[in-house]
């Protein structure tokens, strides 16, 4: 009788070792293959937005025109944005991008002033923001 008992001490215990794989194990490999997903996508939405700020929108082989082709290429990183605040830097930092190329377009000694002033500014901002999207990736 022991050795019966015993057989069936490991059939239950074989079942419920995978009644815990199936029940919790699998459910943190699942939270991590998308915690996985999610990194990768972020990388790939930063690593252009940070390429198209830090170039002022001259780098890859193509000019963005306009700031609603700077808004296609940034709309999966403001989507993906773990937080409002970095999605709002992002917003307005194409908004003023577009309000410089607008005062290069212009003539004038007083928009030479301020489009350098905003280039140097918008310079600056661009790393900023490439420092939070970096931030971002290894935060979450």
């Amino acid at each position: 009788m022991n050795w019966i008992q015993f057989a069936g001490a490991l059939g239950v215990g074989a079942v419920l070792t995978k009644l815990l794989d199936i029940l919790w194990l699998n459910r943190i490999a699942q939270e991590n293959e998308r915690k996985k997903w999610l990194r990768d996508q972020r990388l790939a939405a930063y690593a252009e937005v940070a390429r198209d700020f830090l170039s002022l929108r001259l780098g890859g082989g193509r000019q963005v025109e306009n700031p609603f082709e700077a808004y296609a290429i940034a709309s999966r990183a403001i989507l993906l944005a773990h937080d409002d605040a970095l999605a709002d830097r992002i917003d307005r930092f194409i908004v003023d991008l577009d309000h410089f190329y607008e005062l290069e377009k212009q003539s004038g000694t007083d928009n030479q002033k301020r489009s350098a002033q905003l280039y140097k500014d918008l310079s600056d901002r661009a790393r900023e923001v490439t420092r939070e999207l970096r931030v971002a990736l290894v935060a979450k």
